[in-house]
């Protein structure tokens, strides 16, 4: 008979596996969910500042469904942090697309790039 925890042990071990197997590391949607809406992150976008997300500003609906797509050589984020409705899309691999983020609240969003020293910024208008 096996003691009491190696069963236990067992049992954490094959949760760990499955949760780590059930981790998106390629930052993109569950397969079958599509955006409404492509925000683009242009090439050399580190040095473009307000021009690095297109279309920026935007405005969209409360409800839709919005992705970036990074365009250029190097990972980059879409980070909205303060105000009534929050957003981190995580790390962007290059020529990847973010998960989907749903609008869920009306108001004027400046979002930005958290990798260091990106300086990139972005508006969305959700009405």
């Amino acid at each position: 008979m096996r003691p009491a925890w190696g069963r236990v042990s067992t049992v954490s071990m094959m949760a760990l596996g499955l949760a780590v197997l059930s981790c998106n590391t390629k930052s993109n949607p569950v397969s079958g969910t599509k955006p409404d809406v492509i925000v683009s992150i242009k090439g050399n976008s580190s040095q473009l500042g307000p021009r690095a997300y297109w279309p920026s500003p935007d405005t969209v609906e409360v409800g839709t469904k919005v992705a970036w797509k990074n365009n250029d050589s190097m990972a980059h984020t879409s980070t909205q942090r303060a105000g009534a409705f929050t957003w981190d899309t995580g790390s962007i691999a290059p020529g990847a697309r973010s998960i989907i983020v749903t609008m869920g609240t009306p108001g004027t969003y400046s979002y930005s790039c958290t990798a260091m020293m990106h300086n990139m910024q972005g508006i969305l208008v959700v009405k």
